[in-house]
């Protein structure tokens, strides 16, 4: 099977320059180029330019994906915009899953990358980071969700696999609303394959709402001075991008790194030992469950007599191989009824009969072969 690889870069409420667009069309002979964004996929070969280099210098979204494995997806921000304070407890360099923070010039690049072995299937890499774009404004307006998942992934995997993290080790500052995941962010947990369960056992931890900001928001805007109110409405009215952000920064709007504290309160080793309670939980309810049904089907099927013998025959007697099937099906669960009644001989007797009476059946004979 050939090799596959995809690329997809993406601006965000802008446009590349005339000047931008014919530098990224020079990036590859076989490129897609539009007005806001550029792809490229490969069977054979690579990408000759360096992803974050191009991120930096036109676009704000990168993803990258290949069919053995790796995924890739980054953000791309003016460096006004990010606390990288507030981001560090979140870092890790997994090789199955790593978070990590990069300076370009003037704008800092948020990577989250997996590199976990794949299967080889064939995947399309187009289409997929529609489901993903809305991360870019989340994470602009100090939305840390994605951190902490990521961090949840990459510590399970790295203590589980790798075996190089503590058990003993705390968990990065919780943020909110663990327990209610916007598309976007269920996207990136589905595209990373986190564990479900364990993000179900870190939103136990977390607040089920934003805090309040404690900043009356009127009086906020009032104690700007007249230069700055008006430089912040040209600046919206010229259209220049994140200008919303940096007006909620300077209204002190958006959580700091020390409104989030250092760290969270539970190890590695808690949040693995609940998640695995959670799991076994789950299997029991499960197990119950399938008994119970078990238990009234068995109790139908005995309250029937000996009606499901002549079924049997009835079917027997159409010649067809759906109809062999299904009295097989039926016998199977003669089977367990009659198990559980401790009348497996009998059974057995009359399951050599059927064998003995209809010998010359090839097809009901191997189907019977299957009980």
């Amino acid at each position: 099977m050939s090799e596959y690889q995809y690329y997809e870069f993406r601006t965000i409420n802008r446009q590349l320059t005339a000047a931008q667009r014919t530098a990224v069309d020079k990036l590859s002979s076989h490129g897609d180029t539009t007005a806001t964004s550029f792809s490229v996929e490969y069977s054979w070969g690579d990408f000759k330019h360096d992803p974050d280099e191009v991120l930096a210098n036109y676009f704000d979204i990168f993803f990258y994906i290949a069919n053995w494995g790796s995924v890739e997806l980054k953000f791309c921000y003016p460096k006004e915009l990010i606390d990288l304070r507030a981001l560090e407890p979140y870092c890790i360099d997994e090789e199955e899953l790593a978070i990590e923070t990069k300076t370009i010039g003037d704008h800092i690049i948020l990577s989250f990358a997996s590199h976990a072995e794949g299967d080889g299937a064939w995947i399309e890499g187009e289409g997929m980071l529609d489901d993903l774009v809305g991360l870019y404004t989340q994470i602009s307006q100090g939305d840390r969700r994605i951190f902490y998942l990521a961090w949840l992934g990459a510590a399970e995997r790295a203590y589980e696999y790798s075996d190089y993290l503590d058990e003993e080790m705390l968990e990065p500052p919780v943020p909110p609303m663990l327990g209610t995941l916007a598309p976007a962010l269920s996207a990136f947990v589905e595209l990373f394959g986190i564990d479900q369960d364990l993000i179900a056992t870190a939103a136990q931890g977390s607040a089920q709402a934003e805090a309040a900001a404690g900043i009356d928001v009127t009086q906020a805007l009032a104690a700007l001075s007249k230069e700055e109110s008006i430089d912040f409405l040209q600046r919206f009215l010229d259209g220049e991008a994140h200008v919303d952000v940096k007006l909620k920064q300077r209204l002190g709007l958006l959580p700091t790194a020390e409104e989030y504290g250092p760290t969270g309160t539970r190890t590695l080793g808690e949040l693995l030992a609940a998640r695995d309670e959670i799991k076994r939980v789950r299997t029991a309810a499960a197990a119950a469950q399938k008994a119970a049904k078990q238990r009234t089907e068995m109790a139908a099927l005995a309250a029937q007599g000996d009606k499901p013998w002549q079924e049997v025959e009835t079917l027997i007697a159409e010649k067809k191989t759906a109809a062999y099937s299904d009295a097989a099906k039926l016998l199977r669960k003669l089977s367990e009824l009659a198990e559980e009644q401790g009348q497996s001989k009998q059974f057995q007797q009359r399951l050599e009969a059927i064998r003995t009476k209809y010998s010359r059946r090839p097809a009901l004979i191997a189907e019977l072969r299957k009980l």
